[in-house]
């Protein structure tokens, strides 16, 4: 990944996501790599016994050169990402 922005609110790269195509399993699909824009957005506070740290709880993807055509439709990978688990215990983290 080649970070163009990496800020308090947001952090944006460039790059290739080698997505599994999991055709016919995903053990034994092909990987297409992908160029992508990523985005992590959504930072959440984490208290712990070793300090306080910041993590991203969101990953939003767009594909500049598009998705091969495997990977559309139904078989596009997942977009955004986001990691409620981690937003849940982070707030918990911090009232303990």
């Amino acid at each position: 990944m080649k970070w163009t922005t990496w800020s308090a609110t947001e952090a944006i790269g460039t790059g290739t996501y080698k997505v599994d195509g999991c055709n016919p399993s995903c053990a034994a699909g092909p990987v297409y790599p992908v160029a992508t824009v990523v985005t992590f957005s959504q930072p959440v506070k984490v208290c712990s016994s070793s300090g306080t740290r910041w993590v991203w709880t969101k990953a939003s993807f767009r594909y500049p050169d598009g998705l091969p055509k495997a990977l559309r439709g139904s078989n596009s990978p997942t977009n955004p990402w986001v990691f409620s688990a981690v937003v849940a215990a982070a707030k918990q983290s911090c009232t303990r």
